[in-house]
């Protein structure tokens, strides 16, 4: 037989196949409850921590956006304060999510949003503040 199938052995382990019998898989999951809840809860996307961008010119408007988001997302959230167009573009690729909170000094949001939505299509973008429509504008959904 000249199949192109990989035998087990090709695989990493964390991909092989394998036979758990009942026992072992009850201890398994018992073990995986308690370690849930002993370890504090982290949010996280495909094992990295989640990162949220905020954007804007004004000092004071970022810290203001990160204070309410703070409050609203959960306690291991990591957040990247961000001023320059240059940083929003390296940063996008590695983030969860952008949170427009004014315009940039080169750049307005709006058209900082058509950015985001032609290099990264799958980043959520919200833009708030003075410069924000009543709706909620994405650049993805």
């Amino acid at each position: 037989m000249n199949g192109a199938a990989a035998s087990t052995s090709d695989l990493p382990p964390s991909q092989a196949l394998r036979l758990v019998s009942e026992a072992q898989d009850a201890n398994t999951q018992a073990q995986q409850v308690v370690q849930r809840q002993t370890t504090p809860e982290r949010p996280s996307v495909g094992g990295e921590p989640v990162r949220v961008l905020v954007v804007g010119a004004e000092r004071h408007a970022r810290s203001r956006m990160l204070g309410e988001l703070r409050n609203l997302l959960p306690a291991g959230t990591h957040f990247v304060e961000v001023s320059e167009t240059w940083e929003v573009l390296t940063s996008a690729a590695t983030s969860q999510m952008a949170v427009l909170v004014d315009d940039l000094d080169e750049l307005s949001s709006k058209s900082l949003v058509r950015l985001l939505a032609r290099r990264q299509p799958a980043l959520p973008v919200l833009r708030v503040g003075a410069g924000a429509p009543a709706h909620l504008d994405t650049a993805s959904m």
